[in-house]
């Protein structure tokens, strides 16, 4: 599990355990450990009701929990940090002089509240480049692009999961079946054309990109598509390309992170079957199949991460190619 994952768990689990440092307070103060710049952090908010976690552990709750509140941003340079890391980095000159010259082209410094002033996945951009900047494990490096998976599919699927939630990914296929009829049904052209979308949205939180591309369509070719509806498709579909750039990269990074040598056994497990979802979620499905069959033949208890492998590997049973026979 990385660290990202295992604290929006225990915040899911148990609200108000991401935020417990802010100690209720309206912010804290900070001081960046690359300039020495003082400033104060609004405290996040914690988060609400959960309305699912998708195949890839991104979490949907309701409310004002966002994932930006997991990071620290200095205002003044932009160096960036997980909290905890942000508060007690120690930084060699060496080092700062290469963070300097890695944020020097950014364009975002010198804002006054860069929790609500640069989006989410940007901020997670910047994490990634102070990262790389310190030289961190691909392994480290994980966390920063689940960060900007995570918050653009939260804010591109939005609106749909505050209307229908959606529950656990095994589950989702019928949940999705019940909300489409609900959509056939339906009479007023406006909402029909708007729940086609909402159903691009899911099947995009689902990990399945033909069918998003499909419902998309769908929902442009309808009668009732505004104008208004038309620009929240295009939001939409931008947030899509971001998140795929992300995903890209996470593949590539993942495989540096699996040839490390001292990982320990749970940590590769997470980050063999992170890359097999990946993979699925970029429609490569050969490739997710095989991921996802190796994978389940080291799992010998059960668990909720095996069930989701033979639910997966199921899926994709078309796209499986042949063992060898053992006996040849």
């Amino acid at each position: 599990m990385t660290r990202l994952i295992a604290m929006v768990a225990a915040a899911l689990i148990v609200p108000g355990t991401l935020f417990a440092q802010e100690t209720g307070e309206a912010s804290q103060k900070m001081t960046c450990p690359l300039d020495g710049h003082t400033f104060s952090r609004p405290a996040p908010q914690p988060p609400g009701r959960n309305t699912g976690v998708d195949s890839d552990l991104c979490p949907h709750p309701v409310g004002a929990f966002a994932l930006s509140g997991v990071m620290v941003t200095c205002p003044r340079c932009n160096y960036t940090d997980l909290g905890l890391g942000f508060a007690n980095a120690t930084l060699e000159e060496a080092t700062k002089t290469k963070l300097f010259a890695a944020l020097a082209t950014g364009t975002s410094r010198g804002l006054a509240d860069p929790l609500t002033q640069i989006p989410t996945w940007e901020r997670a951009r910047l994490g990634l480049t102070c990262a790389r900047a310190r030289r961190l494990k691909a392994s480290e490096l994980v966390d920063w692009h689940l960060l900007g998976i995570y918050s653009l599919r939260i804010e591109a699927t939005r609106q749909a999961t505050r209307l229908y939630g959606f529950g656990d990914p095994i589950r989702a296929a019928a949940r999705f079946a019940a909300i489409e009829r609900r959509m056939l049904d339906e009479t007023d052209a406006a909402r029909r054309a708007r729940m086609k979308l909402h159903l691009a949205m899911l099947s995009h939180r689902m990990g399945l990109p033909e069918r998003r591309k499909s419902w998309l369509a769908a929902t442009l070719k309808d009668d009732g598509a505004t104008a208004a509806l038309r620009l929240s498709v295009e939001r939409f579909r931008k947030r899509v390309r971001m998140e795929t750039s992300y995903q890209r990269e996470l593949v590539a990074v993942l495989g540096e992170a699996l040839a490390e040598t001292d990982l320990l056994p749970g940590r590769r497990t997470s980050l063999v079957y992170l890359k097999a979802d990946t993979l699925r979620r970029l429609g490569k499905l050969r490739e997710a199949a095989i991921e996802f069959r190796a994978l389940r033949k080291t799992m010998a208890q059960t668990s909720p991460r095996r069930e989701l492998c033979d639910y997966f590997i199921a899926l994709l049973a078309e796209h499986l190619p042949a063992e060898p026979d053992k006996g040849t």
